[in-house]
């Protein structure tokens, strides 16, 4: 497939909505949404070599489900209860990505 037909199917997929942007922390401190690492965040109650590892949830998910759940369960919270920020500074930089326009 050449670039420029990669480029417009990326475009169609994003045009047709529903599209989630996997992004870092720095844009969740921005939208109110805490970090993991600052204090009081998620790897201060769950320790990130099990919790931020393929090997470790993989572990966790075969012999100890409930933590699974229980870390999804925090995250989940975390997201729901934080106090987002208006306006949202991020999105409109995402906005101006070249394959949005």
């Amino acid at each position: 497939m050449k670039a420029k037909d990669k480029y417009d199917r990326v475009r169609d997929i994003i045009n047709r909505g529903g599209v989630v942007a996997l992004t870092g922390a720095g844009i969740s401190k921005e939208s109110g949404i805490p970090t993991f690492r600052e204090k009081g965040g998620l790897w201060d109650r769950y320790d990130p070599s099990i919790y931020g590892s393929i090997v470790g949830l993989s572990s966790l998910f075969l012999f100890k489900p409930h933590r699974i759940r229980d870390f999804i369960v925090d995250i989940y919270e975390e997201i729901i209860s934080a106090a987002p920020k208006f306006p949202m500074p991020s999105p409109p930089m995402m906005i101006r990505l070249p394959f949005w326009s």
